[in-house]
Parts: structure tokens; C-alpha cells; sequence
């Protein structure tokens, strides 16, 4: 159909007054805030596991603290059938922004969109939740949690339903990278895993481009508990900076696990990844020397015992011990090489190490050198 100038004058004010009918007639909430918060926190709650009950209790102590003008939690959660029945037992995967209740016993945020049964050991429901989360609730920084099982290498966010399937570290690079572009921003300026052995070098330096500070466990751990002490001091002070709200993760999660045995044996650690491009290239460096002494039986001892010694971690099926501590293995090297060269190396990569994790915690069983 065609229209001439007066029906599209025409047309055209009456689409802008029945726009303007309906968006009125929508609570704010329904399509995201209209002022810039300081703070928005995407909690990625990848639950449909055996972590259900630990996962859904974080969520009932986040609301216990809920959404603020200043600092907004939001959240996607993928629930299993099974494992835990409480909060009406559904098992989909929901979106909600999180809101004050004092009921340790029941989610009652409300919903903002029911997404079926999503796969949370997808990148792209990663991606897709990180994009949706900050220009719904735009903020001056975004912090993203991913809580579930972990793996290191082999990755994060496990998905029963979905056999099992997680996130690679070449996944989460992707999931930032398409969420952030998405969403038209460079960085997060925090991310947390609340996932075992995640603290390490190698997923750290491909997510580097993409964050700004990082907490993890390079050990196993049981639950970041703490966690919502931090979260209640940031809404308390959302002016508080990004370094500073990983050092109180880091710090209450040390308290909290105070004369508990279970506390001993645990790690949490916060990472400046700017200074991450410096211990890369130390640790080159490092390969490159021992390379080039490797046929002397003082390296050769050195690095055996580096690697004998330092407090090493198991897979996410603890079938064998493959991760080491970096900076004890640089020490015990450093000391037992004869070789300058050798010895200066790993001093350099021990000291730029030691200059990029900002905040740390290690239980009095992990073996110190």
C-alpha cells in the first residue's frame, strides 16, 4: 500500500503515540533502569549440577542484601530437577534481578524472562547473558561471577542436562569477547570464579585482554563463602574500586574459613591482569634458559625437585596431579640451580608473579618453600 505525505504524517504520530502508551505502561524494571548505576554485578549461577543447593543458598544470601540504585545484582540461573526441591522446584533457566527479602529459605527476586532449559556450559548463553546484563542495567563497572565446578584448563560452568558439557578457557574468551562487544564495552573490571582451580596462568593470560582484576582458587574449594560479606561492604560503599572489592573477597574469604580444618587446605588469590604480559615473558625467558642449560645435572635436579616439591593440584576428576604452584616451583629453583643464569631468570619471574597477584590466601596445610 502506498501513502501519500498527509497519511504518513499521519501514520507516523499515531506509531508514536501508541509507542508511547505502552512504554508507559511498563514499570521501569521491565526494560532496564534509566540512570547509570556505579556497580552491576552478573551473577552467572551455572546450577544445574550437584551444586544446586550450594549455589541456590549464595543466591538466598545475595538477596538477603538485594539491588540498590547504586549497585544492581542480576543473575542467570540454571536450575537441575533434582538436587535441590526448594523455591517451587522449577528447573529452567531464569533471569532475574535480585531484591531484598530476609528469607534465607526461598528465591522470591522477581523474574525478568524465562529462557527454557539454556545450556550453561555454552558459550553463548555466557556471552548472551554478560551483553543483556550491562545494557539492561548499565553501570560505571561491571563485576561477573561464575560460580560451579572447575577445571583449570579444561574450563568452568558444567551443565548436567546438557551431558555435561562446560565452558573451555577458548570458550569464556569467546563468550567476553561476544558480550562485551555486544554490549559496547572493552572490560569487566572484576571477575570471580567461584569454581575450583581456576587460578592459573594460563587461563588468566587469555582472559587478560577482556578483565581487569581476577579471583580464583588455584586448589578445590568448597563454596566462596564470604562472598556476600564483600557484595553488602560494596553496597554499603559503591564508590569502593575494583582492586579493593577483590582484596575483601580474597580477605573474607580467609575469615570465614577461620578454625574450620576444611579452611587449611584452601587457596583464593586476587590478580592484577594488566601485569600479566610481565610474568609471561619472564617465564619465556625462564624456558629459554633452562632450554639452554638443560644438560647440566644441577638444572636438571633443580627443576625435578621444583616440580617434586611444589604444591601441585588435581583435575576436576582428580585422576592425576597436573597443576603446580608457579611461585614455589620458581623458588625452589631459584635456590637449587648453580647456574647465574638460571637463577636470575626464575628470580625474575618469581618477582614480576609476586607483583601481579594483588591479594592472596593460602590454609596453613599447603605447603609452603
Amino acid at each position: 500500500m502506498r501513502f501519500y505525505p498527509a497519511q504518513q504524517k499521519l501514520r507516523f504520530w499515531t506509531v508514536l503515540v501508541v509507542m508511547g502508551i505502552v512504554l508507559a505502561s511498563c514499570p521501569p524494571s521491565a526494560y532496564g533502569q534509566t540512570e547509570i548505576a556505579q556497580w552491576t554485578v552478573l551473577l552467572y549461577y551455572a546450577a544445574d549440577n550437584n551444586l544446586e543447593p550450594v549455589i541456590m543458598r549464595e543466591l538466598n544470601r545475595i538477596e538477603m542484601i538485594g539491588s540498590t540504585p547504586e549497585v544492581n545484582f542480576v543473575a542467570l540461573v540454571d536450575r537441575h530437577p533434582g538436587y535441590w526441591t526448594g523455591s517451587d522446584n522449577w528447573s529452567d533457566t531464569r533471569l532475574l534481578h535480585i531484591e531484598k527479602d530476609n528469607n534465607l529459605f526461598t528465591i522470591t527476586s522477581p523474574v525478568v524472562r524465562k529462557l527454557g532449559e539454556a545450556n550453561t556450559g555454552s558459550a553463548e548463553t555466557l556471552a548472551r547473558f554478560i551483553a543483556w546484563g550491562i545494557t539492561t542495567y548499565p553501570a560505571r563497572h561491571y563485576a561477573l561471577v561464575i560460580s560451579d565446578h572447575g577445571g583449570g584448563w579444561q574450563g568452568a560452568a558444567s551443565d548436567e542436562t546438557s551431558e555435561g558439557q562446560m565452558i573451555s578457557p577458548a570458550g569464556l574468551v569467546q563468550a567476553l569477547e561476544q558480550g562485551l562487544h555486544t554490549a559496547a564495552v572493552d572490560r569487566l573490571d572484576l571477575l570471580i570464579f567461584d569454581a575450583c582451580l581456576m587460578a592459573q596462568l594460563e587461563v588468566w593470560s587469555l582472559l587478560s585482554p577482556y578483565v581487569r582484576y581476577g579471583v580464583a582458587s588455584e586448589e578445590t574449594t568448597y563454596g566462596l563463602k564470604g562472598f556476600d560479606r564483600a557484595m553488602r561492604d560494596l553496597v554499603d560503599n559503591p564508590e569502593m574500586e575494583a582492586q579493593e572489592l577483590g582484596a575483601q573477597i580474597v580477605q573474607y574469604f580467609e575469615e570465614s574459613y577461620a578454625g574450620d580444618e576444611v579452611g587449611n587446605t584452601l587457596t583464593m588469590s586476587e590478580v592484577d591482569l594488566d601485569r600479566l604480559p610481565a610474568v609471561q615473558q619472564a617465564v619465556d625467558n625462564l624456558a629459554q634458559v633452562l632450554s639452554s642449560a638443560a644438560n647440566t645435572p644441577e638444572t636438571i635436579l633443580a627443576v625435578a625437585r621444583g616440580l617434586a616439591h611444589s604444591p601441585s593440584f588435581a583435575d576436576i576428576d582428580r585422576e592425576f596431579f597436573g597443576m603446580i604452584d608457579l611461585r614455589s616451583f620458581l623458588l625452589i629453583v631459584e635456590k637449587l640451580s648453580e647456574d647465574p643464569q638460571v637463577m636470575e631468570a626464575a628470580r625474575q619471574a618469581r618477582a614480576a608473579l609476586e607483583q601481579a597477584v594483588s591479594a592472596h590466601y593460602a590454609g596453613q596445610d599447603i605447603p609452603t618453600v
